[in-house]
C-alpha cells in the first residue's frame, strides 16, 4: 500500500494536468479537447488504483476498511475526473468497469439522510460524510429544543432561523456529542461540522480565537474518539494551528475570496482540501490552479452550505 501511495499520486497529477490542458499550449490552461493519447495516459495512471480496488474486492483500496491510501490518493483522482467531465465530456465510468469512478465522496446532511441511504452510499464504494452545524442553532432541527436559551446568540447574517451558539457551553458540547453519535449510528465514516468560525462574526458571546481553537480541537477529538474522521469547515485563519487535529478540510469560495493559499499546511502533509465555488468564473479559475494549492474544487449552483 505504501508503494501505491508513493507512485500513484504523482502519476495521476502529471497525466491529469496534461489531459485537462488538452491541445492548449499553456500547461495551466483548460483545453477544449484532450487527445486520445492524453486520455489513454490518464487512464494508464489510474490502472494501479483500479487493480488495487479489484484485488481488494472494494469498496476501498484495502477492502472494506478505509485506509490512509484512500485519503491520500483520492483528491488527486477526483479533481481531474471532475475537470475532464465538465469541460471535455469525459466519462470515467467507462474505465475499469467503473471501479474508480465509484470511488467518490458524498457529503450529506446528517439529520436528513437515513441509515439505509448511508449504507447504499458505502455499498457503492463512496465515502459518506455527515454534515451538521456545530456552531449554530437551527430552529428546524429535531433537537433544537434541547438548547438552553442562554446559549443561543445573535443571528447568522443571511440565514433565517439560525443563530450563533455559545461554544464555551458544556450544554452545547453535550448536544454536539449526540449529533456525532447520530452520525456514527447511521454508518457515516466522517463528520463535517459547520459554522466553526463564530469568533470572526458578531456572535453575541464575544468569542475569541482561543475559544474557537479549543472548541474545534474538542470536536476533532470527539469525532476521533467515536472512530470517525473529521473535516474542518472553513475557518481558514486557523488552518495552521488546526491541521494536526483534522483529517480533511472543506472550504467555500477560497478562489473568489483569495485565500486558497491558507491551506498550504494541509497540502504539505497531503491532507485533502475540498473547495466549493458558487460562481462559474471562479470555479474555472480554481480548476486551473488547484493542483498548485492542493485543493479539489467543485461548482455548486444554489445557496451556500
Amino acid at each position: 500500500m505504501d508503494d501505491l501511495v508513493d507512485s500513484a499520486a504523482p502519476g495521476v497529477v502529471s497525466a491529469g494536468l496534461d489531459a485537462i490542458a488538452g491541445t492548449t499550449s499553456h500547461s495551466w490552461g483548460i483545453g477544449s479537447a484532450a487527445t486520445p493519447s492524453q486520455l489513454s495516459r490518464f487512464e494508464a495512471s489510474l490502472a494501479p488504483l483500479a487493480s488495487a480496488l479489484q484485488a481488494s474486492g472494494g469498496p476501498y483500496l484495502n477492502g472494506a476498511q478505509l485506509s490512509v491510501a484512500d485519503v491520500v490518493i483520492f483528491p488527486f483522482v477526483e479533481r481531474f475526473e471532475l475537470a475532464l467531465r465538465l469541460f471535455q465530456e469525459y466519462d470515467l465510468s467507462h474505465f475499469a468497469g467503473g471501479s474508480v469512478a465509484q470511488w467518490l465522496v458524498y457529503l450529506v446532511d446528517g439529520f436528513e439522510t437515513t441509515a439505509a441511504a448511508v449504507a447504499a452510499i458505502k455499498a457503492s464504494g463512496h465515502f459518506p460524510v455527515c454534515y451538521f452545524s456545530a456552531g449554530s442553532h437551527e430552529n428546524w432541527r429535531l433537537d433544537q429544543a434541547q438548547f438552553n436559551q442562554a446559549d443561543i446568540g445573535k443571528p447568522l447574517q443571511g440565514w433565517e432561523g439560525e443563530h450563533w451558539l455559545n461554544i464555551r457551553s458544556e450544554a452545547v458540547k453535550t448536544i454536539m456529542v449526540k449529533r456525532m453519535e447520530m452520525c456514527k449510528a447511521k454508518g457515516f465514516i466522517a463528520v463535517d461540522p459547520d459554522n466553526v468560525d463564530g469568533y470572526t462574526n458578531d456572535n453575541g458571546f464575544d468569542l475569541t480565537a482561543a475559544d474557537q481553537l479549543d472548541f474545534n480541537k474538542w470536536l476533532a477529538a470527539t469525532a476521533h474518539g467515536l472512530g470517525m474522521a473529521v473535516g474542518l469547515k472553513n475557518d481558514p485563519g486557523q488552518v495552521a494551528e488546526l491541521e494536526p487535529y483534522f483529517d480533511f478540510f472543506v472550504v467555500e469560495e477560497c478562489q473568489q475570496e483569495g485565500f486558497c493559499g491558507k491551506y498550504a499546511p494541509a497540502k504539505a502533509v497531503c491532507k485533502p482540501v475540498f473547495n466549493v465555488e458558487y460562481e462559474q468564473a471562479f470555479f474555472q479559475d480554481a480548476c486551473a490552479c488547484q493542483a498548485a494549492y492542493g485543493i479539489t474544487t467543485i461548482f455548486k449552483v444554489g445557496a451556500h452550505a
